[in-house]
């Protein structure tokens, strides 16, 4: 029954130096980066969108040249950081993260009842 049980992610690892920096590395640079490339492809989207649509005006083209190339810069940066994170991750053995999901009952007393109250129509 779906109600029943519900997987959740749970991270395991060890109360170390190493399991601290692999939470650290999970939870904050890894999303981080993603903000980041995200980011960086908005600006080059809309750098072509920009390019596209002034096709005709040669200053408003270069603008949208500029984010494009700026796009393209914001992605080489990431993936460079992300390369270099990831080595170092890897030479000091931090990345053991694991994560396994586990199962929680869920009974009808923890999920909250809901009342609606009956309201009458308007006839014509």
């Amino acid at each position: 029954m779906l109600s029943e049980f519900i997987a959740f992610a749970q991270v395991s690892h060890d109360q170390t130096l190493e399991g601290v920096l692999s939470r650290i590395n999970y939870y904050i640079i890894n999303p981080a980066i993603m903000l980041l490339f995200t980011i960086a492809t908005v600006v080059f989207i809309w750098g072509i969108i920009k390019y596209i649509r002034n096709a005709a005006d040669p200053k408003k083209r270069k603008e949208g040249q500029d984010h494009m190339l700026w796009g393209i810069i914001g992605f080489t940066i990431m993936v460079g950081v992300y390369g270099i994170i990831t080595i170092i991750t890897q030479f000091f053995g931090f990345s053991n993260v694991t994560v396994t999901p586990t199962k929680i009952k869920v009974t009808p007393q923890n999920i909250p009842s809901v009342k609606i109250k009956s309201f009458n129509l308007p006839t014509k």
